[in-house]
């Protein structure tokens, strides 16, 4: 769920006052480093000007180079707001009228029992499966 200015939000632009810019890297593996993709995530990294990409040539970690189209492709907000789907107010009404745990069921945060059961043991066969 998102705030409400999030829908407008002027920060959500390429051009951008910083030196750097730090996001997930959602759609990975949809580019050229796919294989780096690790379980826990992976930062997307972006030098905004010169002095943004010295001081990343200075850090001591691990990158690799990625097009800003690729960036784009799975980070829309690096280009636009978010789009607003209108079902804001009946998840806040569920909260109010329901509790938290409703909102939590209702919001998709908490899965159904029976429907993870099945999920985990559709991984499990899958595992199985590859290794025979």
């Amino acid at each position: 769920m998102l705030r409400p200015c999030c829908y407008a939000c002027p920060y959500t632009t390429t051009k951008r006052n910083s030196n750097i810019t730090i996001a997930d890297y959602w759609g990975l593996s949809g580019t050229e480093n796919q294989a780096f993709k690790d379980r826990l995530g992976v930062s997307l990294v972006l030098a905004n000007n010169s002095e943004g990409l010295e001081y990343l040539r200075c850090c001591n970690v691990d990158l690799r180079a990625s097009s800003l189209d690729e960036a784009l492709s799975g980070n829309p907000m690096l280009s636009h707001p978010s789009s607003f789907s209108g079902c804001r107010k009946n998840l806040w009404e569920q909260f109010y009228s329901h509790g938290y745990e409703s909102f939590l069921k209702n919001a998709g945060f908490i899965e159904d029992p029976l429907r993870h059961f099945s999920h985990m043991a559709k991984l499990h066969v899958k595992r199985l499966l590859r290794k025979a």
